[in-house]
């Protein structure tokens, strides 16, 4: 991968974050403020974290995460990241520990009881 590319696309990509801000109204007119001076300074400072970055793999991902937040962001109308994990009391984990006990109580009979013969 040729860096110059990436190079203007990073350029690209915290000038769109800029607007983003500029432009950005809350779901609560009185946070709007505050919202942009946060979106800016976290822009500001992830990008200043990464500024000496070379490897284009990790680049490419980077700029991937930032496109993902801004279109998170326009969509959701939130100026921070959506958690990506689930809450612990939610159906999914239920539902999960449910297959993991009836996996271990198979398991139980199967050493219990020794294995299955299919010539009895």
């Amino acid at each position: 991968m040729n860096t110059v590319p990436q190079r203007t696309r990073v350029i690209q990509l915290y000038r769109q974050i800029l607007k983003v801000a500029k432009n950005w109204k809350a779901k609560e007119e009185p946070n709007t403020i505050s919202e942009r001076q946060q979106i800016i300074a976290e822009a500001r400072e992830a990008f200043r974290e990464h500024k000496k970055e070379t490897d284009p793999l990790v680049i490419g991902k980077l700029i991937y995460k930032a496109e993902q937040r801004i279109v998170q962001a326009e969509h959701y109308g939130i100026p921070y990241a959506r958690p990506e994990y689930l809450p612990p009391d939610t159906a999914y984990s239920v539902r999960t520990k449910t297959q993991n006990f009836q996996k271990m109580s198979r398991k139980r009979k199967t050493e219990r009881d020794g294995p299955i013969r299919r010539d009895q």
